[in-house]
């Protein structure tokens, strides 16, 4: 009896211990399943960030190479306004330095104008004293006319002859002088503004 009585003493004690270890281990896999649960969650949630960076760097490799073709065509845009400036200074040169030799020719213009004004005012002058000597001739001839001098009528009137010559003569070299002036001015030695550019 006292047999017994030990081993279900002892039975008693190891089902104890059993049950315990029992509850133990069934708390230790409930919180194993806790932390499983926590690291699935927390496994979710890194997917999810790397997701989210790999479609940012995806994101950000498209703009750095859109930036990128940007870069090149504003450097393109540059050299070709580099170039335009350049060729913009090389004409403003250019028209700088026609700009100078039109406005010398300009006053090489302005001192022929001037002698060539003085030469018709000299022609002019001719014209005048030869009409007024041609008059007094003619008043001279009729006078000696009056007085019936065959003799002086003929040498007055040679001398009329001489000076309607002379007269025809400086009308020739005064039209000839404003011919050559309007020639000048029609001549394709003349610079024009076209031939700045």
């Amino acid at each position: 009896m006292k047999c017994l009585e030990a081993d279900y003493e002892m039975l008693s004690s190891k089902l104890a211990e059993t049950t315990h270890k029992f509850e133990e281990t069934v708390k230790s896999a409930d919180e194993s399943e806790k932390q499983r649960r926590i690291l699935d969650h927390k496994k979710d949630i890194e997917d999810e960030r790397l997701a989210t960076l790999e479609k940012f760097i995806r994101e950000t490799s498209d703009a750095a190479v859109e930036s990128e073709k940007k870069c090149d065509e504003i450097i393109k845009k540059l050299a070709v306004t580099d170039s335009d400036s350049e060729l913009a200074h090389q004409r403003y040169d250019i028209a700088e330095k026609k700009s100078k030799e039109l406005q010398a020719e300009i006053k090489s213009i302005a001192s022929k104008l001037k002698a060539m004004q003085s030469k018709l005012e000299n022609a002019d002058e001719l014209e005048d004293k030869y009409e007024r000597t041609i008059d007094d001739l003619r008043a001279r001839l009729r006078n000696i006319a009056n007085t019936n001098s065959a003799y002086a009528g003929d040498l007055l009137k040679k001398k009329i002859h001489f000076c309607r010559i002379f007269h025809i003569v400086v009308f020739y070299l005064s039209f000839q002088i404003r011919v050559s002036e309007l020639e000048y001015f029609k001549g394709p030695e003349y610079p024009t503004l076209e031939n700045v550019y």
